[in-house]
């Protein structure tokens, strides 16, 4: 699992893109305990996981099953 821990800034939303080179492919996705379909980038060759923009001040938790 990975985290995104709270934070605090000027602006009270952000989005994530987490790009997984060398990861091959899931099974399954979990951001926040929802399941996620990840995407593939052609041009990077790696999945991608898109997260929407959330609140900074709540953690991020993605979860990947292999």
């Amino acid at each position: 699992a990975w985290r995104a821990a709270p934070s605090r800034g000027r602006e009270p939303r952000r989005a994530y893109r987490l790009q997984l080179p060398a990861a091959g492919e899931f099974r399954r996705v979990k951001v926040n305990g929802r399941t996620v379909k990840p995407a593939f980038d052609a041009e990077l060759g790696c999945p991608v996981i898109e997260i929407p923009s959330t609140d900074i001040r709540k953690e991020v938790k993605i979860e990947i099953f292999g």
